[in-house]
């Protein structure tokens, strides 16, 4: 197992709830809201401007496939091959617009 980073990001504007499976298993579900909170905006530094969620999340070495699915909104979903991804370390930032799921293997947590 590998402790994967997974970045998601809501920019629908409204709720959305995320499920992730990695060859066919789930590996987490999460809803993420339309807005940031309040009480979030005002802090230093300034929080994303869209809502956000971070992960830390234990993926099997050899995963060969995930699938992104949005299960309030419209339904929608996403496949991505990720073969070779242990090699480059790189969390998976998951965006859900509204038209469609982006995924992308770039993202790096700030420390």
């Amino acid at each position: 197992m590998v402790l994967t980073f997974f970045f998601l990001v809501n920019q629908t504007g409204k709720p959305v709830k995320i499920s992730v499976l990695a060859d066919g298993q789930e590996l987490f579900t999460r809803e993420v809201p339309a807005q940031v909170p309040p009480s979030l905006r005002w802090e230093a530094p300034p929080p994303p401007p869209y809502p956000t969620i971070e992960l830390k999340v234990p993926l099997k070495k050899g995963t060969q496939q995930l699938e992104v699915q949005e299960l309030l909104y419209v339904g929608m979903r996403k496949t991505f091959a990720i073969q070779g991804f242990s090699q480059v370390h790189a969390g998976f930032r998951i965006t859900v617009r509204s038209e469609g799921i982006f995924l992308t293997q770039d993202y790096y947590p700030a420390r």
